[in-house]
């Protein structure tokens, strides 16, 4: 029979197979039966020592997200909360990794691709911006910030 690894095993196999954040491998730990208190002290301790790091993973998440299919503050926002951000890291997104002035850099990229493929409505570009997770005033900004620079570049 095999004997139950420790949670500081347990805690070492999971994060050399994936990306999890202090939230939520507590949540897998605990429902695999490990005690709450064992959990807490080993946790505790991974991330002092580095190997736990919900800031790195938000970043890394953000980055990687960004570069294959951008997506506007509020997408990322939901997404980074089901993953297990918790509240005071998700303030800091929001302040210094991903201010207004990226997300609207990330609209007129997604702007751009769209108007290359053929779409040039305001209307529906802003209405897609939407349902990426940017704000209608973000969108507009965007939509106005790349009508700007499209005016500048055929001047």
């Amino acid at each position: 029979m095999k004997r139950k690894l420790t949670v500081e095993e347990r805690i070492v196999r999971l994060i050399s197979k994936a990306w999890y954040t202090k939230k939520k491998l507590r949540g897998k730990l605990i429902s695999e039966g490990y005690p709450e208190n064992d959990v807490e002290e080993a946790l505790q301790a991974f991330e002092q020592d580095g190997y736990i790091d919900d800031e790195f993973f938000m970043k890394t998440y953000l980055e990687g997200k960004r570069n294959s299919n951008p997506r506007g503050y509020w997408a990322y926002k939901t997404e980074l909360e089901r993953l297990g951000i918790e509240k005071d890291l998700l303030e800091q997104f929001r302040s210094i990794y991903y201010p207004p002035s990226e997300e609207v850099k990330d609209g007129i990229e997604l702007i751009r691709k769209w108007f290359q493929q053929g779409e040039t409505s305001r209307d529906r570009i802003i209405h897609r911006l939407s349902r990426k997770g940017f704000s209608y005033d973000i969108a507009e900004w965007s939509w106005d910030q790349f009508q700007a620079n499209r005016e500048g570049e055929l001047s």
